[in-house]
């Protein structure tokens, strides 16, 4: 009963693509394949399982002389024989898990009739070096090729509007890639572990680009934006909006010493974030707001000057750089943060301004080098753990 409750949900996601007034959704079995047809209407069949042991798998168009049009969720879900996969002309979708962790998976032809790739299809495919992407298709889904490390190059057909979240996440053999004009959307983390790419293209048509997408790319020095896209610009590879009030980005593998241009208001919620390269910013006193985690795991950092100007800093905004000594903090603002100079195992020294009212919890938390820290009269409020870890 559950199988085939699981079957049935499986085809009610592809009735926007194929409609089936009814659905029989006890398993046929064909061959190595369990299959399900529609009961009334256009007669389809779809492919809920393969139980075979072969090295070379083509997906038919036809059994038993039904028009083959899906393959369905988990359909070859960790087959550990398969080593190449043709999909025939015809199938419209693959479900989501569908090729998940097919481990000795190593190309894969996709017709061009396909519409739809669902969440995690090809995740974890670690030997797949080829595979095309179909010219019908409009979005590339979350993590969908999520861990195939063996993946050199992939081409995007112009159909591409929308990248998922982690879509290419950890595919650290990927070199080269190019984003279609088309696409307005690129999600969180798609191209992080990507350790091969050194900058990326984005057309005036991007509205979105995901937080984290490089993270982890330790070549990737330059975002290269149009001058046409009104959304965002780059300065020098790093990623701004439009109108530049705020740096959103930092290239992760960008290294050596950044100044911040005058003018810029907001540094974005992990602009910099676990850039490892960096060794100063330099932070203009235009800036007012500093983003949660926005410098979080700078390993190169050693000093660090928050201007007067600044009136907001986020929560763990320095926390993690174990390199950190000095850090000057302005009478500006009003509290420090949670855990925001947490695990800076190098800090020795912090004078907290008259005007500061409030330390929130965990805020030096960490801070193993830390022998003294003066605290002003203004201060009225003290969370818990502010010291815990320091000398």
């Amino acid at each position: 009963m559950k199988k085939s409750f699981s079957i049935f949900m499986s085809l009610l996601m592809i009735l926007s693509i194929i409609p089936m007034s009814a659905i029989n959704s006890s398993a046929l079995s064909f061959g190595d394949y369990e299959y399900a047809i529609s009961t009334s209407g256009a007669m389809k069949a779809v492919i809920t399982r393969y139980n075979g042991t072969d090295e070379n798998v083509v997906v038919p168009s036809y059994i038993l002389g039904f028009e083959v049009v899906a393959i369905l969720d988990n359909a070859f879900n960790s087959n550990d024989k398969i080593k190449t996969v043709t999909v025939q002309n015809g199938i419209l979708s693959i479900g989501k898990f569908a090729f998940n962790n097919c481990i000795n998976l190593e190309k894969v032809i996709l017709p061009d009739s396909i519409q739809e790739i669902g969440n995690l299809a090809f995740q974890g495919c670690k030997k797949l070096a080829s595979i095309n992407i179909p010219s019908k298709l409009d979005t590339i889904s979350a993590y969908l090729f999520s861990g195939c490390s063996s993946i050199p190059n992939i081409i995007l057909p112009e159909t591409i509007k929308t990248i998922g979240n982690y879509a290419f996440f950890d595919c650290s053999s990927l070199a080269n890639i190019a984003i279609p004009k088309a696409t307005t959307r690129i999600g969180d983390w798609a191209f992080a572990g990507c350790q091969l790419l050194k900058n990326m293209d984005f057309s005036e048509n991007i509205q979105y680009i995901g937080m984290h997408i490089f993270d982890e790319c330790a070549n990737f020095t330059s975002f290269n934006v149009s001058r046409e896209n009104k959304e965002y610009m780059s300065i020098d590879g790093v990623l701004f909006s439009n109108d530049t009030n705020e740096l959103i980005q930092y290239p992760y593998g960008k290294a050596g010493n950044y100044t911040i241009p005058n003018g810029t208001h907001k540094i974005a919620e992990m602009a910099f974030y676990n850039c490892k390269g960096i060794d100063s910013v330099v932070i203009p006193n235009t800036i007012t707001d500093i983003g949660q985690s926005a410098f979080r795991g700078c390993i190169g950092l050693k000093n660090i000057i928050i201007p007067e100007s600044v009136n907001s800093v986020g929560n763990q905004a320095f926390s993690g750089c174990v390199n950190l000594k000095t850090a000057s903090i302005p009478s500006s603002l009003k509290k420090i943060p949670a855990f925001a100079f947490s695990e800076c195992t190098s800090l020795d020294n912090i004078i907290i301004p008259e005007g500061i009212t409030s330390i929130e919890s965990s805020a030096f938390r960490g801070c193993s080098a830390l022998l003294e820290i003066s605290v002003p009269q203004s201060v009225n409020a003290v969370g818990e753990s502010v010291c815990v870890g320091t000398k």
